[in-house]
């Protein structure tokens, strides 16, 4: 019998006590963290986890279901997402850190005063009044990492998790890229090149005629008549 991710109510269910599991540790930890976080930021910071990992999950599942229909082992697709999900949560987790510091550094070398949080005041005033979509509000707010002005704005938090759910996706498809589709395009294109050298070719193989000409039985017989070719003794 073959596991699948979206096989039934099972699934569902152990997807949904997985998302459980990791909301009470989170509200776990905030209770124990000193200076404890107010409602709204915590809220706000575990929003941006939870969407990444919504992201990620769905990632995961799409390359276990390609693996296990378009693979030649015969893994069902739960097993495959166990592998998923194995590297996601190690490889994939350094990967989408490493591009979000990357970018928080690239931002926030443009928007040094945004990053600095002493006059947070100014900056939010700024970043409201600025354009849904301007460069400036996106990357002030990304600058502001942690930080959603005072009151706490959407306008804000939103650049943030659209900035972290981009680093999770794209920490998933750089990894899979280096783990699948390099080595599968590697082995194409040894495969090519070794079919090319192996195949038939007409001047090769006249050239092979040449040299076992001598051996052909015709010329042997003729040999032998002629005397040319003693047998051995």
């Amino acid at each position: 019998m073959s596991c699948e991710l979206l096989g039934g109510a099972h699934g569902v269910i152990a997807q949904l006590a997985l998302a459980s599991v990791a909301l009470i540790s989170l509200v776990l930890k905030r209770y124990t963290e000193r200076p404890r976080r107010p409602v709204q930021i915590w809220a706000f910071d575990v929003s941006k986890q939870a969407f990444a990992a919504g992201a990620a999950h769905g990632c995961g599942m799409l390359w276990a279901i390609l693996m296990a229909r378009y693979t030649s082992q015969r893994a069902s697709e739960c097993a495959w997402y166990f592998v998923v999900f194995t590297v996601d949560t190690s490889c994939g987790m350094a990967v989408a850190l490493y591009l979000h510091a990357l970018v928080l550094r690239v931002v926030q070398a443009h928007y040094a005063q945004a990053s600095s949080g002493v006059e947070l005041g100014e900056v939010d005033a700024r970043l409201k009044q600025a354009p849904a979509f301007s460069v400036r509000l996106w990357t002030g707010a990304v600058a502001m990492c942690g930080q959603y002005g005072d009151p706490p704005s959407l306008r804000i938090f939103l650049p943030q998790m659209a900035e972290f759910v981009a680093c999770v996706v794209a920490g998933e498809a750089e990894l899979w890229t280096v783990m699948v589709l390099g080595p599968l395009t590697m082995n194409v294109v040894q495969v090519l090149v070794q079919d090319a050298f192996l195949k038939f070719r007409g001047s090769r193989h006249s050239q092979q005629q040449s040299l076992l000409e001598p051996f052909a039985p015709n010329s042997l017989s003729r040999d032998m008549s002629s005397g040319s070719l003693q047998p051995v003794v």
